[in-house]
């Protein structure tokens, strides 16, 4: 930001500086045109060590210094210092001994130490380092540049030179070869410059200077030796901005200027005859003409360039060791940096000097005890200036007249002494005037009034005696007339008599206490005065006239007063501001710290030379400008004394500068100086989460803060700390820093001394962080940063989004809800009639289908009795096993009514126990026994267990049964072949056990929670026929007996049903069961059984005639017996009882026709006739689904699956018949149509279902065909090469195309060949020899033959 004029001036933190006015015997000084101020910051200060080696600065504008201890960055504030940390080597140094530094851009440093070449980025705040281990000469570097190319020069200390590309590739070493002129003097390098962009001078510790052509390689040892004296040591080497080479070394230093000329300067008496010591360390230009030269013992060296290389005298100025900020802190400068704005820093032994080469705008003059001349008091009465010379006349309050000449600062001091005369009445001067007339009027304390000739020393004494009579003198004043005017404290107004020398008394006025007098252009006197407002007193007329004493009664007390151009007259007040008052109009303004002063009681004033009314105040220095009325101060300037300036201490000197006495010194001011603009920098530094330093590279920061625009968090991160400062020099004191986070705070968060801006609990959003840092009253310097807090989740579009959804939905099902809540209230009534309805009719259905099912029982009776009759009195084998048919499913038919009404009766709560006594372990043995043939049918292992012989228990005998009975015969309808069932018996104290284990395929765990519930049916592959009810029946039994059922089962290993009864049951009234009718029931049971165990035939053949092949797949074995009974007549029949076994057999025989049930397990009809008809062996076979589902869709489904007819059971077998005659029939149709393919055939026999067929099958021929031409030619096995390339058996082959061609095998191949011998010949005109060959024929009339067989003519006359 570029600041305003009278703004900028650099502060100081180290205190006073002390400057001497005078020659000392250790200092010889030329007559500099702006004595410099130097400035010291060490390791009090923060400084990493006092011992500066090197000294840079970066783009941002920070102040890096190499020490002897690390490295340290200054910005104006404090030190930030960086050593080596070897847990932590990528944010350390890798050595602390910095030999050099420096800035070489892309926002990196690179340093040359002890511990390797280490390079520093800034914008990434980590440490990269490279040593010997990587390919350098050494470890210890002493010294390297950049060329422009981007090559990098290395001096290694006792190792030589390197150079090493842009692309970090050694290109050249270069070493000390005793046997060769071509190699370096010396390996002990001590200091590299570039002259352009390929010379390297190279400097060395103990045999002088060498020059490398970064070109061709070459190197030249150079001869500095003047008059005869060789130079050996070179300390330093600098190129200046004209490309001259300047060399330091043990022997003053040397120049090698473009034209090849060699300058040199030596040590000195003095610095008109040279240097201050021999010994050069250092160079560096100050943008002014000058090279600022550093030596070891003699302190620091400023010399005029120009002159010097035109080899004029010398033009030198020496700066010796003082401590007084008047020259370097110490004799030995061993660095020199000018920085951006032109100041000049200076590394010594003892610390940090800085000094700006211009000059100070503003200094501070103070008493010096350790100088032998000085002001001699601190407390500034009163300060006059001579129209006649730049001596400066400076009172002090204690300590005497002060005479200082500001061209060689030297200072002559006059004091009180009682014992002469012809000197000072007191030491307590408070006013001061040199008139025209070369005479000096000193008003003292009490002291009265003395004139001094300045020419010859004299001293004159006035206004002796009491202060009644004007002793205390306060303002001195000469009006245009040269009439000397003296205002007094209460002793009045006074003007000199010159005729009488005397001061005549000024009777109009009384004894008025008069601090301020000034003259308007008419030459009356305008008095200020203590506690009697403003005067106006007319010296012609005697007249007087009194200003603001009614408008600032208050006030009344003033200090200072001047007449402006246009007459107007300004006014200093006590409390009261600046006042400028308008005589014409008496009218007045007046001016508080409101308007920018820096306080409101202004003790003195003066205009400079420009116009400018400049104020001294109970609290530093302001100006003001009556064109403008723009009013400013000084106080962010650091050496105006922090303390009061005191009454009529001002003065305007002939050179334009001001002086203000004060109670800590004098301040000058050079107005011209404070009036350049300067860019100073606001630089974000430190970023801090939860008080915890963040680094670049961590997280939510990729590179160092002070590059960052923008800063992204989440919203974990409440307590946010981010430092900021402004780079100002050498001090950044008197700062006031400021903060603003717009959109969230509405006012600037002030701080003083450091800046830092702390931000807890920002919401989410994004904000502008702006920072200012204020110097003075309007001088700002500002910067933002832009942050975003990222919400959570919950609080993003997306989420607000959903939770508009969520309302939404709220919203609609709470409408829909009262809307329901509407729909339901209004039916509630109609409810509540229409569940008094259902439950009567749900009653009278009750009662309907228990009486259905007892009206069942009889016809049943009547249907079971006269089969029994029947069975005794039919003899015919046939005609019984049908009898035994319709006896067993009549039994099974009353078994499931039975189930079915106690299923109701368990439903509606109506079932009741009749409970007795009875031997379980001997009736568990009888119903066992009755399930063996069963078992031993289906090859399963079923076996008993008891835990006791006799085991009499409590139970309802009949429900206990039905109980046995379903879950034995569930066991066994599930269980495979070779599979166990065990049924185990046993009790403890209060229960007994009954269990059915198998070994079957178990109960998935999906399936185990629902098979107690009525009517639900496994979807498995191992499903069987059932009702639905037999294991809920089984649950709601037990839960009658007060028992539970529990299942234990696992897929694949088996299941265990147990059934765990109470003992203590209550018997019924009733009495116990009379064992007759166990018998009964047994025997019944086991009758039943029996029946089951009928075999059937695996196949049914006829050998005596070529027949048809059925094949029937049913899991009932009545169904395919009674399928048997009328098919077996005309058909061979081959059975199967699940379609995994159907559809092997299918593959195996390929039948003429299958009839199949749908419900079957492991496979069903629809799935079998789904792969059947993908299948090319069996996609011709006919196929009738056999279901009990004669719905539309159930039909539609098995249509889609490729049935060809789907018949509903109950069926008629004469109508089944007809539908198998008729579908073989079709076949037989289509073979016909394939038996004559090479004829033209009539394809209207064929309808739409043939049709589809003939397409399949076709496309099954057209391979075979391919096939079969293929082999032609190849005589070894050809059928079994066509049945292998089919890939399928070779019966199935057979009887695939002799079902859809009529031929076997044989002949179809034969007729194919025919065929293609009959293309040749008539397409092709191939001889009837060549085309028999070609299609396989090697029998010429053996081709003949059958040619003639299949085309009814000879090969040659179909050839014409």
């Amino acid at each position: 930001m570029m600041y305003k004029p009278f703004i900028f001036f650099f502060i100081s933190l180290i205190g006073s500086v002390h400057m001497a006015f005078a020659q000392d015997e250790s200092t010889t000084r030329s007559k500099p045109q702006n004595p410099l101020n130097f400035y010291l910051l060490d390791m009090e200060l923060g400084l990493a060590h006092n011992v500066i080696n090197s000294i840079t600065q970066d783009e941002l504008g920070y102040i890096w210094i190499g020490t002897n201890e690390g490295m340290s960055r200054y910005n104006g504030s404090k030190f930030q210092n960086f050593k080596q940390n070897l847990d932590n080597p990528e944010s350390s140094l890798a050595n602390n001994f910095v030999q050099q530094i420096k800035a070489i851009g892309n926002n990196k440093l690179m340093m040359a130490t002890d511990g390797g070449l280490i390079t520093y980025d800034i914008l990434k705040e980590k440490f990269d380092v490279l040593q010997q281990k990587d390919g350098l000469i050494s470890n210890s570097i002493s010294a390297f540049q950049h060329t422009p190319e981007g090559k990098l020069v290395l001096g290694g200390y006792r190792y030589g030179v390197q150079v090493i590309n842009k692309n970090g590739k050694i290109e050249h070493t270069i070493i000390h070869n005793p046997n060769s002129k071509s190699g370096l003097s010396s390996n002990q390098i001590s200091s590299v410059a570039l002259q352009g962009d390929s010379i390297a001078w190279i400097g060395t510790y103990d045999q002088g200077l060498n020059k490398l052509n970064l070109i061709n390689k070459a190197n030249h040892r150079i001869n500095l030796g003047i008059l005869g004296k060789r130079v050996s040591q070179i300390n330093s080497l600098y190129s200046d901005t004209e490309g001259n080479i300047w060399i330091g070394t043990n022997e003053g230093l040397r120049v090698i200027t473009l034209k090849g000329d060699t300058l040199a300067l030596k040590a000195g008496k003095n610095q008109r005859e040279g240097l201050s010591d021999t010994d050069v360390l250092c160079f560096e230009e100050d943008g002014e003409g000058n090279i600022w030269i550093g030596t070891r013992n003699g302190g620091l060296n400023i010399l005029e360039k120009a002159s010097f290389l035109r080899k004029s005298t010398p033009n030198l100025t020496w700066y010796l060791p003082k401590s007084d900020g008047a020259s370097v802190y110490n004799r030995t400068v061993s660095a020199l940096k000018r920085d951006h704005d032109g100041n000049i820093w200076i590394g010594t032994s003892t610390g940090l000097n800085f000094v700006n080469p211009k000059g100070e705008a503003i200094t501070l003059m103070q008493k010096n005890p350790i100088a032998h001349h000085s002001i001699s008091h601190d407390r500034i009465g009163s300060i006059a200036t001579s129209m006649f010379s730049n001596r400066i006349w400076i009172g002090t309050d204690g300590g005497g007249l002060d005479k200082y000449n500001p061209e060689d600062r030297s200072i002559i001091n006059f004091q009180s002494n009682p014992s002469n005369t012809n000197s000072l009445t007191s030491d307590y001067i408070i006013a001061l005037k040199e008139d025209s007339k070369e005479r000096l009027w000193i008003g003292t304390y009490q002291g009265g009034l003395n004139k001094l000739d300045v020419k010859t020393g004299k001293i004159k004494r006035y206004l002796q005696g009491h202060v009644r009579d004007g002793a205390d003198v306060r303002v001195i004043a000469e009006d245009v007339l040269s009439n000397i005017w003296v205002g007094t404290n209460q002793g009045g107004l006074y003007k000199y008599d010159e005729q009488d020398d005397v001061f005549e008394y000024v009777k109009e006025l009384g004894k008025l206490d008069i601090r301020g007098i000034a003259f308007d252009e008419k030459g009356d006197l305008w008095l200020a005065t203590f506690g009697s407002g403003i005067i106006r007193y007319d010296p012609n007329s005697g007249s007087s006239k009194s200003y603001l004493t009614k408008e600032l009664a208050a006030i009344n007390v003033y200090f200072g007063i001047t007449i402006l151009p246009d007459q107007d007259v300004l006014i200093g007040s006590r409390y009261g501001g600046l006042i400028r008052l308008d005589p014409k109009n008496e009218t007045f303004k007046a001016f508080t710290e409101a308007d920018g002063l820096s306080n409101n009681t202004i003790v003195s004033m003066q205009t400079d030379d420009q116009g400018l009314v400049w104020l001294g105040t109970n609290n530093g220095i302001s100006y003001y400008n009556p064109t403008t009325n723009q009013i400013g101060h000084l106080n962010a300037f650091d050496n105006i004394q922090k303390s009061e300036f005191n009454i009529g201490a001002v003065a305007l000197s002939r050179d334009g500068n001001l002086l203000f006495g004060g109670n800590k010194g004098v301040n000058i001011i050079h107005p011209q100086k404070i009036t350049q603009e300067f860019n100073e920098r606001l630089i974000f530094e430190n970023l801090k989460l939860f008080n915890n330093k963040i680094y670049a590279g961590d997280t939510f920061l990729d590179s160092a803060i002070s590059y960052k625009q923008k800063l992204k968090f989440d919203y974990l991160q409440t307590l946010i700390s981010i430092d900021f400062s402004l780079l100002k020099f050498p001090f950044a004191q008197q700062v006031n820093y400021a903060y603003k986070l717009e959109k969230y705070h509405d006012h600037w968060v002030q701080m003083q001394g450091n800046g830092s801006a702390n931000l807890s609990n920002i919401p989410p959003g994004n904000y502008t962080l702006k920072v200012k840092a204020r110097i003075g009253n309007d001088q700002e310097v500002e910067r933002q940063l832009h942050l975003t807090i990222t919400p959570p989740f919950w609080k993003t579009p997306p989420a607000y989004f959903l939770y508009f959804v969520l309302i939404l939905i709220v919203i609609i099902l709470s409408l829909r809800y009262y809307n329901d809540r509407l729909k339901l209230k209004n039916s509630l009534e109609l409810e509540r009639q229409q569940r008094i309805l259902e439950h009567d009719v749900n009653e009278e259905r009750i009662r309907f289908f228990t009486s259905f099912s007892h009206e069942l029982k009889t016809p049943l009776t009547l249907i079971l009795a006269p089969i029994e009759d029947l069975i005794d009195q039919v003899k015919s084998k046939g005609q019984l096993s049908k009898l035994y048919i319709v006896q067993k499913n009549a039994a099974y038919l009353h078994q499931l009514i039975g189930n079915l009404l106690e299923f109701r009766k368990a439903e509606t709560g109506l079932s009741q126990l009749n409970v007795g006594e009875y031997n379980l372990s001997m009736y568990l043995e009888q119903w066992v026994q009755n399930y063996k043939p069963l078992a031993k049918k289906q090859h399963i292992e079923l076996s008993c267990v008891l835990s006791e012989r006799n085991m009499m228990v409590k139970f309802d005998f009949e429900k206990l049964q039905i109980i046995f009975n379903n879950l034995v015969s569930n066991a066994l309808k599930y269980a495979q072949k070779d599979d166990k069932v065990l049924i185990g018996l046993n009790a403890d104290k209060d229960y007994f056990h009954l269990s059915v284990a198998d070994s079957g395929p178990g109960i998935a765990p999906e399936e185990r929670k629902r098979i107690f519930e009525w009517f639900y049916q496994s979807g498995n592959k191992n499903k069987k026929s059932g009702t639905g009810i037999g294991l809920a029946l089984v649950k709601s039994l037990t839960e009658l007996h007060h028992g539970t059922v529990q299942v234990d089962s696992e897929p694949k290993k088996g299941t265990v049903f147990t059934i765990s009864i109470p003992k203590m049951l209550e018997i019924s009234a009733s009495e116990l069961w009379p064992s007759n009718q166990n018998s009964i029931t047994t025997n019944n049971i086991n009758d039943f059984l029996l029946l089951e165990d009928e075999p059937y035939q695996e196949v049914i053949v006829n050998a005596e005639e070529e027949r048809s092949i059925v094949l029937l797949i049913d899991d009932n074995t009545d169904i395919l017996s009674y399928l048997d009974s009328f098919l077996k007549k005309k058909y061979d029949l081959i059975h199967a009882q699940n379609g995994e076994e159907g559809v092997e057999k299918a593959l195996k025989y390929v039948p003429d026709l299958i009839i199949s049930d749908i419900m079957m397990p492991l496979k069903d009809g629809l799935d079998l006739c789904f792969t059947l008809k993908q299948n090319d062996v069996t996609s011709h076979i006919p196929i009738i689904l056999l279901s009990a589902k004669g719905n539309i869709e159930s039909m539609q489904t098995g249509y889609k699956e490729g049935a060809d007819d789907y018949i509903t059971k109950p069926f008629n077998s004469m109508l089944l018949l007809t539908r198998v005659q008729n579908l073989i029939e079709s076949r037989k149709k289509l073979r016909k149509h394939f038996a004559v393919q090479e004829q033209e055939s009539d394809a209207s026999t064929l309808n739409a279902k043939d049709h589809d067929l003939l397409y399949v099958e076709k496309k099954f021929l057209h391979k075979l065909d391919q096939i079969i031409l293929e082999q032609i030619g190849k005589e070894e096995a050809q059928v079994d090469n066509i049945v292998s390339e089919m890939g399928m058996s070779r019966t199935s082959l057979f009887r695939k195309i002799k079902a859809i061609t009529g031929y076997n095998i044989n002949a179809y191949v034969r007729m194919i060949k025919v065929k293609r011998a009959a293309h040749l010949i008539s397409e092709h005109k191939m001889p009837v020899s060549q085309a028999a060959y070609e299609s396989g024929f090697n029998d010429i009339k053996y081709f003949r033959k059958v040619f003639k067989e299949q085309f009814g003519e000879l090969p040659s006359s179909y050839k014409s």
